[in-house]
């Protein structure tokens, strides 16, 4: 398995185990086995087999398998760091010190809308020191007749959720994320915008264009 079908297959992993631990632990569920592992890792392989990928359109515009955007100005086309990814992007800070921000495009039924909302929410401890899970606002919209849930939120950002404690890098203060997820219907997509406060605020209104300026293939 070479290094990004590793790093695509560990998210799942992950993802699998945080969405299944409370069940096992509460019911008994048996440990997982050498045969569950290698169970996980041809699902990864086959959903890799799938994935869209990016590809331009004579129009100017980019398609991602479904559905097609505009790509705005300033934003740098990037080498996406996983092979979960369909895309990825970078948005520079205002000074050449500022660190970057990254938005990701995914795609595919990753569980329920609601489930992945509350993921992203549980991402963030809000700067206030205010109540876990709550650091920002949902709403909702419809974009060329599909809806869509987006959201807004700011504070210490965990980036790797879902690992034990142990190992675990200390949350990165001052960050936001704008998320939307896409139902296209046979799947979703997944927009994730995540950098520090100040960069992501200089995007905040180019994000926003860009998920109203989607279309569908």
């Amino acid at each position: 398995m070479n290094p990004n079908k590793l790093a695509g297959f560990c998210g799942l992993l992950l993802a699998v185990f945080s969405c299944s631990q409370d069940t096992d632990e509460n019911k008994g569920g048996k440990p997982t086995t050498q045969q569950d592992v290698k169970g996980l890792i041809s699902a990864v392989e086959q959903m890799q087999s799938t994935r869209p990928s990016a590809r331009a359109l004579p129009s100017g515009r980019k398609s991602f398998g479904g559905i097609n955007v505009a790509e705005p100005d300033g934003w740098q086309p990037a080498t996406p760091s996983s092979s979960m990814r369909v895309a990825e992007y970078r948005m520079a800070g205002a000074r050449p010190q500022d660190k970057e921000a990254t938005l990701a495009i995914f795609a595919g039924k990753m569980g329920s809308v609601e489930a992945n909302v509350n993921r992203w929410f549980g991402q963030f401890t809000p700067a206030d020191g205010g109540q876990k899970g709550n650091p920002g606002r949902r709403w909702e919209k419809q974009v060329d007749g599909m809806d869509v849930v987006l959201v807004d939120i700011s504070g210490a950002f965990a980036t790797n959720m879902g690992m034990s404690q142990q190992g675990n890098t200390p949350p990165v203060e001052n960050y936001r994320m704008l998320g939307a997820i896409v139902d296209f219907g046979p799947k979703f997509f997944y927009f994730k915008l995540t950098g520090p406060k100040d960069t992501v605020a200089l995007w905040t209104a180019s994000f926003e264009q860009f998920i109203e300026g989607i279309k569908k293939d």
